[in-house]
């Protein structure tokens, strides 16, 4: 035991006291994601920090004034700048209860001059361009540079006026499939090289949270053979083709209309039965659900016969006095 003390002192006495710095108080960094900063522009200042769990605190003209704004990310969006939003930035960053404060960034120097007539100009668009979208349908945005020369620019896209996607390659934005989470105001905007377009309009984008149903009539009620009828098969919105199906709604469809409406023409008792109708559009196909069934009931229509009859019976007996005038 006596041995056992003493290796336990001496490995003791050689352990090294951790130090915990008690002079030292963090500081961030700010940064601009721009140079050339024009009225309409939007810019986003990053400000980061050494360590995670912080929030990040906003200041501008001087750093010991109340916050512009507090953020739980570390970057802050400005939108749709004026010349009035021009001026020195600072940030700091804050953690626990009670909040432990970093020290402020350097200042950041943000100059924004009036707009360029020759400066190229971003384009956003809506591909399918419906005015309703429902959820698990595909949508694509594309970004087009107008006046921009050659196509070698880059890409950035905001959603409500936060930009989500700094850089990409490509012109298009694809949400396969889109939720009502996905809901909100688009915009996008070219970059090469520090040339940065002007951002384009705004794009809204609404997501109804449902699938949508269609409706399904028929022109008559009271159908014979021989006859024609027009189902016709509505939905909510437009940019769709219609399905009609029969005795099944799980069944190969009848027919494909661009249009909304079909006609059965020159009907016979075998065309009889049970219709419904769905509707999709988009690639990949998008589908309504099924409508409620219709019941068509066609009857033999006997009133062309007995007339046949009827007039044939006059005929006869016409012909017959005829001849007993003669005779």
């Amino acid at each position: 035991l006596v041995v056992v003390a003493v290796v336990l002192v001496v490995v003791i006495l050689s352990l090294k006291p951790i130090e915990i710095p008690t002079d030292y108080q963090p500081k961030t960094t700010l940064t601009s994601d721009k140079e050339n900063i024009f009225t309409g522009d939007s810019v986003t200042l990053s400000c980061t920090a050494e360590s995670p769990g912080w929030k990040f605190y906003w200041y501008r003209h001087r750093p010991d004034s109340t916050p512009v704004t507090t953020t739980s990310g570390y970057s802050y969006t400005l939108s749709w700048v004026s010349v009035s939003d021009g001026g020195q930035y600072w940030c700091r960053a804050g953690r626990g209860d009670p909040v432990y404060y970093t020290l402020y960034s350097d200042p950041v120097q943000i100059n924004i001059t009036g707009e360029s007539k020759t400066r190229p100009v971003a384009v956003l668009t809506l591909q399918p361009n419906w005015t309703q979208i429902f959820i698990r349908e595909t949508v694509t945005m594309r970004c087009d540079i107008q006046g921009g020369g050659d196509s070698d620019w880059n890409y950035r896209w905001y959603k409500n006026s936060q930009l989500f996607i700094p850089f990409n390659t490509k012109p298009e934005y694809r949400i396969s499939p889109v939720y009502w989470s996905n809901s909100g105001s688009y915009t996008c905007e070219g970059v090469k090289g520090n040339k940065f377009s002007k951002i384009s309009e705004a794009v809204k984008l609404t997501v109804s949270d449902y699938q949508p149903k269609t409706t399904l009539t028929s022109d008559k009620e009271n159908i014979f053979t021989g006859d024609s009828v027009t189902l016709s098969c509505t939905a909510e919105s437009p940019g769709w083709k219609f399905y009609l199906y029969r005795h099944r709604p799980d069944s190969t469809p009848v027919t494909t209309t661009s249009g909304y409406s079909y006609t059965l023409s020159w009907v016979s008792v075998s065309d009889g039965g049970q219709y419904w109708c769905r509707a999709g559009r988009g690639d990949p196909i998008y589908y309504t659900l099924y409508s409620d069934p219709v019941q068509i009931n066609i009857t033999v229509r006997i009133e062309s016969n007995l007339g046949y009859n009827i007039l044939s019976a006059h005929c006869i007996a016409t012909i017959i006095a005829i001849l007993k005038l003669y005779s």
